[in-house]
């Protein structure tokens, strides 16, 4: 028996009745393709529309306009920071895209700056940067065999790059193996003393630069940030003060030693540097410049003083292998060219 509540109305009844008439070619010509339509206009919204724009507007590594890099840098800057950041799921009509890419760049360990990055022609993105520029290689040595508990870098016997990449225990880099009679690894540094990506480099190319000395000379060996040693930052303030210098009057290396007598003042320096040139000369700085003690000759007085002692020294002064250009008594101008 059919409860009378729940018995269809008779305008229920009319509408079912007329819908069980429409034909069945109605529904397939008509309703159907209405219903594919309306199905293919949302699934466009959400994926095809998308994805059209990203092929025509996606970035593209090719579209990346970078500063040319320089010569000492052998290593595909733009190629790592594009495939390392994913740069290729932008869209140039993202506003967000040009901090994105600024980012990106301004991790990479060769860059320094990144001044700007914009939209040029087409869908090219220009990238302006700064690189960074080798300035020193730090040594760390020890007899073969007898390799330093202290000491954080991985280092190789034999002049050739170690091709061990990163240490897996301390994610540190190998450096550059240079010299037969000790285990010794060198790895650059730049102006502002931060680790560069020593896989650029080859031990033909060690002595272009700076050598820096500094007893077990540690680092925390991350590519890109800072060397981390006090010693290391001291040995650099005199690199930047005469590299100008270095190549014509002969400087090789830098030594930092503990100070005999430290200054403690806010300003004192606890080290003390000393310079030697390929033809074995050997210049005792004092302290780094910008760190000079009273009564101490300042860092200008003593580049002029050691300009004069390698290019044009007395008959008596060519005769000596050791200068000392901390006493104020021994520091003469240098001459007119």
């Amino acid at each position: 028996m059919v409860n009378p509540k729940n018995a269809p109305s008779p305008e229920h009844s009319g509408l079912l009745s007329n819908l069980s008439q429409i034909p069945r070619t109605f529904w397939f010509s008509v309703v159907g393709p209405l219903v594919l339509l309306i199905g293919g206009y949302f699934a466009w919204i959400q994926y095809g529309a998308p994805n059209l724009d990203q092929a025509i507007y996606g970035l593209k590594s090719e579209n990346l306009i970078v500063t040319p890099k320089p010569v000492w840098i052998k290593s595909d800057v733009a190629a790592e920071v594009f495939q390392g950041a994913d740069l290729g799921r932008l869209s140039v009509l993202d506003r967000q895209m040009s901090a994105s890419v600024f980012n990106a760049f301004r991790t990479h360990p060769w860059i320094r700056k990144v001044f700007r990055v914009q939209k040029i022609s087409g869908c090219q993105v220009e990238v302006n940067v700064e690189y960074r520029k080798p300035l020193a290689m730090i040594y760390w040595e020890s007899p073969k065999g007898n390799l330093n508990s202290h000491a954080n870098l991985t280092v190789k016997t034999g002049g050739s790059v170690d091709e061990g990449g990163i240490d897996p225990q301390n994610n540190v880099s190998n450096g550059i193996g240079y010299g037969a009679d000790t285990a010794a690894s060198f790895v650059p540094v730049d102006i502002d003393g931060v680790l560069l990506p020593w896989r650029d480099f080859d031990s033909n190319e060690v002595l272009k630069y700076w050598l820096i000395y500094a007893k077990n000379a540690s680092t925390n060996g991350k590519v890109g940030a800072d060397y981390g040693d006090v010693r290391v930052k001291a040995a650099l303030l005199l690199c930047r003060l005469l590299d100008d210098h270095r190549e014509s009057l002969g400087l090789e290396r830098i030594y930092v030693y503990p100070s005999a007598t430290p200054d403690n003042s806010p300003r004192g320096s606890q080290w003390t540097l000393e310079l030697t040139s390929q033809n074995s000369q050997r210049f005792l700085w004092g302290n780094p410049p910008g760190f000079e003690k009273d009564g101490e000759p300042s860092a200008v007085a003593k580049a002029e003083r050691l300009i004069q002692l390698t290019r044009r020294p007395t008959p008596d002064q060519a005769k000596l292998i050791e200068f000392d250009l901390t006493n104020s008594s021994k520091v003469l101008p240098a001459e007119t060219e």
